[in-house]
């Protein structure tokens, strides 16, 4: 037996009636200074403002 289902078109608008599950908040990254390139590819950013390193052990307070 064949299913058939009914696709929602490209540009349908939003159930806005549903609650969201998360909203996001980006600001605009501010073009200043900037890693060189090498530099850049090893630390995973041209912006040393969002040079962030992940510190391994996990919450100090957990």
């Amino acid at each position: 037996m064949e299913q058939k289902f009914d696709a929602a078109p490209v540009c349908a608008i939003p159930d806005i009636s549903a609650p969201s599950l998360a909203i996001t908040y980006s600001p605009w990254q501010e073009w200043n200074c900037v890693y060189e390139a090498e530099r850049a590819l090893c630390r995973g950013t041209i912006f040393p403002c969002l040079d962030k390193p992940f510190l391994e052990g996990g919450c100090p307070n957990g």
